[in-house]
């Protein structure tokens, strides 16, 4: 009797006699080994496959791929986000200028627009127009004004250097104030300072000594500063007739690279190079190129 049932249970279940196979095997040691793990093996995660049906290798094989695209998309928007476009230096710049540049020199820069725009580029002055075009100090540092107005001291900047190399100081300022101020010269700013009295406190502190308030003071302080060691050899009688006006040195973005003349000498392409040495942030262009148009009416 006994026979027959066991006979039975074979019949309708043939594996409990038959020999275990590989497979059963090994997905009984995939058991064994994970007993007691928090962490499936990578041992085990390659056979996991098996123990799903069709159906739940779909949704395993897209669940991965969605995992695999959302990875992908968010490190494209955390790039995007916190990348920061650096412009690299170089290039060329070419702008086409009705006129000609004549005396590129702050004593007479306002006599010409092209020198005057030459001429901002070249030099600086104790204050400046930032971007917002708002005053601010350029080869000052800083200022005190007095309480009656009539007094303005500067703290000048210690790390500037002209275009040739030389160090800036308080001697260019006093310098190029006392210049405008000599008639002979005949600068067109002559009226403003005349009557501004200009000393050297040290170094790198000046002061100007006002004969009454103006409130508008600071803003004629844009004009550029000529460079003592250079113009100090030359007389007023020949300071509009010297190559220096064409040939500036100056403390600004741009440094003075190259004219170009045609046969009557009039010059029609003008020059300016990247200065590098530049105390503020340098400029990202490196040429500056001007050509100028001559009209004839």
């Amino acid at each position: 009797m006994f026979q027959n049932i066991i006979d039975f249970v074979k019949k309708k279940l043939p594996f409990i006699s038959q020999p275990k196979s590989k497979s059963t095997k090994l997905n009984q040691k995939l058991l064994k080994d994970l007993k007691g793990k928090k962490i499936p093996s990578w041992q085990q995660l390659k056979h996991i496959k098996k123990v799903f049906s069709p159906q739940e290798k779909k949704i395993l094989n897209i669940s991965i791929l969605l995992l695999v695209v959302g990875l992908i998309w968010g490190g494209i928007v955390w790039t995007d986000q916190y990348r920061e476009t650096v412009p690299e230096v170089g290039g060329t710049y070419v702008e086409g200028v009705v006129g000609s540049p004549q005396l590129v020199n702050p004593l007479f820069s306002s006599l010409n627009s092209v020198d005057k725009d030459i001429s901002r580029l070249v030099y600086s002055g104790l204050m400046r127009y930032n971007s917002d075009q708002e005053l601010v100090t350029d080869l000052a540092r800083d200022y005190e004004v007095s309480e009656d107005g009539k007094t303005y001291t500067f703290n000048l900047r210690k790390d500037v250097t002209w275009h040739d190399g030389e160090k800036f100081d308080s001697d260019d300022v006093v310098f190029t104030y006392n210049k405008i101020k000599n008639k002979n010269i005949d600068s067109p700013e002559f009226v403003t300072f005349k009557d501004i009295e200009v000393k050297k406190l040290g170094k790198y502190k000046v002061q100007f000594q006002l004969q009454k308030p103006y409130s508008s003071f600071l803003h004629n302080l844009t004009m550029g500063i000529l460079p003592q060691h250079i113009w100090q050899r030359i007389t007023p009688q020949r300071i509009r007739l010297t190559q220096r006006n064409l040939q500036p040195i100056g403390t600004g973005p741009y440094e003075f690279k190259q004219l170009s003349k045609d046969n009557s000498g009039y010059i029609y392409k003008y020059e300016l190079k990247r200065n590098k040495d530049f105390y503020r942030k340098p400029p990202y262009i490196q040429n500056l190129v001007f050509r100028f148009i001559l009209l004839y009416f």
